[in-house]
């Protein structure tokens, strides 16, 4: 495994103490949630994933990122582990294989 600074969502295991802490050092990020959710859903509804307001408009994913680790939090992926994106485009890889690429 390696430590990171910051990664996309994919490749993060979030545990249940990482949200616990981060919804109790950001109480502004509590949110109603939409009025069709129940109750018990909306009254534990944050916003853990949002743009930040900043020049780069930095991704939900980094600020999520930036938050778990300004509380002491780690962030570790395993580099060889694939996954895949799909939107406009479908991506599929290993940090490993990005890491071996050349130019």
């Amino acid at each position: 495994f390696v430590r990171f600074e910051k990664i996309g969502t994919g490749f993060l295991k979030i545990s249940r103490e990482a949200f616990e802490r981060i919804i109790a050092a950001h109480p502004e990020w509590k949110r109603d949630g939409q009025k069709h959710l129940p109750d018990d859903v909306r009254a534990q509804y944050h916003r853990f994933f949002y743009f930040a307001d900043d020049e780069c408009e930095t991704g939900e994913d980094f600020t999520f990122c930036a938050a778990w680790r300004a509380l002491g939090g780690e962030i570790w992926a395993d580099p060889d582990a694939v996954i895949g994106h799909v939107g406009e485009k479908c991506y599929s890889g290993s940090i490993s294989e990005l890491m071996a690429t050349k130019e």
